[in-house]
């Protein structure tokens, strides 16, 4: 989780200076130089501004960067399979297998928190740089959105240590709490306040490193739960819906507010918006944050897996580790012994074989009249 929000606070900045770099570039027009205005300046057939062409720029980097990022997972990590889960068993259909993790109470109410907080982030983030624009009427939204993304990094060890103090349900609940009163602020914040909006912004990083860094932690704890219940770890489907919701939280997000503005009279572009579009950015960016935070602290009181819980689980699961890793040293010691005995078998059988072929043929001839004399 720390590595992603580096990542996101990389990302931030690569972007931002391409963007500052457009922004101040001798062939850059100000669309909004005359104030009158309400449409933006047109360019030339096959003419790209100075701003579209930062984007492209901190694109191909960020695809660059996205390319060693996935070398580096694919070249230096190595799969470790659970010992309780090592034994050959059939795949199980995919649709069986959605059955099973959804039919998992645990799995089912972490997941919907984790949804409600997504889209009340994504929500708020989507609309921050317009709500500088339009409703706080600042210019340094660049600068801002990087001092969230910084301050989510600086508080990760705060969130890490009220993880370990308090637990994982109560410091999710202490981060939906404390969460709420500063998506209220951005309500209220007046235009034009600089310094009002860099502290909120401080605080709010602080606030959504609690909210993401949460629900990612208590993945490890639904998943022990379900194998201890089912005998079974399907690690990839329980990450990958976490990773859906979350991209999905964007699209829905993006796609929302879009279609709000639109709803308001907002332009694309203008110079000057409607009196509506202010009082609904201020919404998308707090009263719709903190009603699905509501609803998150909703799911975050059910999920039943508490400290008790989870370590009587841990204990449970290594009592069981230990006794198949007892299991399967048992089964090697007596597969050892058989091919032991087998190979003695072999060799003695061999060295039998041997010393009848060195016996020479007269004698041979003469214990075979022998025994027919015998007869």
């Amino acid at each position: 989780m720390v590595g992603e929000m580096l990542g996101t606070v990389i990302g931030g900045g690569i972007v931002s200076q391409f963007l500052a770099i457009g922004l101040g570039s001798e062939s850059f027009v100000d669309p909004c130089a005359n104030l009158n205005s309400t449409t933006t300046p047109t360019l030339a057939p096959g003419e790209k501004s100075s701003v579209e062409i930062a984007f492209m720029a901190s694109t191909a980097t960020l695809g660059v960067l996205f390319l060693i990022s996935a070398v580096c997972v694919l070249v230096g990590t190595k799969e470790k399979k659970d010992i309780l889960v090592m034994t050959e068993t059939v795949h199980e259909p995919f649709c069986k297998s959605l059955r099973s993790i959804f039919s998992h109470t645990p799995y089912t109410l972490s997941l919907s928190c984790f949804l409600c907080i997504s889209l009340a982030c994504q929500t708020a983030m989507a609309n921050l740089a317009l709500y500088f624009i339009y409703s706080l009427e600042i210019d340094l939204f660049q600068y801002v959105i990087i001092l969230i993304l910084v301050s989510m990094v600086l508080y990760v060890p705060l969130w890490q240590y009220l993880l370990k103090k308090l637990g994982k349900k109560r410091t999710l609940g202490v981060a939906l709490v404390f969460s709420i009163p500063i998506f209220a602020v951005f309500y209220f914040l007046p235009a034009g306040s600089v310094v009002g909006t860099f502290l909120t912004a401080h605080v709010t990083g602080a606030a959504v490193a609690g909210l993401y860094l949460t629900p990612w932690s208590m993945i490890p704890d639904v998943l022990d739960d379900y194998t201890l219940k089912t005998g079974t770890r399907k690690d990839a489907l329980f990450y990958s819906f976490y990773v859906f919701f979350n991209k999905f939280a964007i699209g829905v997000s993006l796609g929302v507010s879009t279609l709000v503005l639109g709803a308001v009279g907002y332009e694309t572009g203008a110079c000057k918006q409607p009196e509506e579009v202010d009082l609904t950015m201020r919404v998308l960016v707090s009263l719709v944050p903190i009603c699905l935070c509501l609803l998150g602290m909703l799911f975050a009181w059910l999920y039943p897996i508490t400290e008790l819980r989870r370590s009587e689980t841990r204990l449970r699961l290594a009592e069981l580790r230990e006794r198949r890793r007892s299991s399967l040293s048992a089964l090697n010691l007596a597969a050892k012994k058989r091919n032991s005995s087998q190979r003695l078998s072999s060799v003695s059988n061999t060295v039998e074989e041997e010393s009848i072929e060195k016996v020479p043929s007269d004698v041979k001839f003469s214990i075979a009249g022998d025994s027919d004399d015998a007869v």
